[in-house]
């Protein structure tokens, strides 16, 4: 589950345009995930540990809670500058 929230929210739908565009994709995710998964985010799984992991938790929380700008705080914008640096 983690995974898959992953990568739709951090690895895809950050790069939506437009804010409102951005929301309503959150939404949607959002949405399934309660409906089709009832209790995902109460699953004891988390890959990886230290920092990385804790602002991927974080930005996830912060997207799927429609504070769109702050999950970018913690996540979009530290991840472009990460990029850039190494091409990947």
């Amino acid at each position: 589950m983690e995974h898959l929230v992953y990568r739709t929210v951090l690895r895809k739908i950050i790069y939506l345009e437009g804010i409102k565009e951005r929301k309503e994709a959150l939404q949607i995710v959002r949405k399934t995930m309660n409906t089709e998964f009832p209790k995902w985010w109460k699953n004891g799984y988390r890959s990886g540990s230290g920092a990385t992991a804790k602002l991927k938790a974080l930005a996830i929380h912060l997207y799927l809670r429609g504070f769109v700008r702050l999950g970018d705080l913690v996540w979009k914008v530290p991840f472009e500058k990460r990029r850039k640096q190494t091409g990947f």
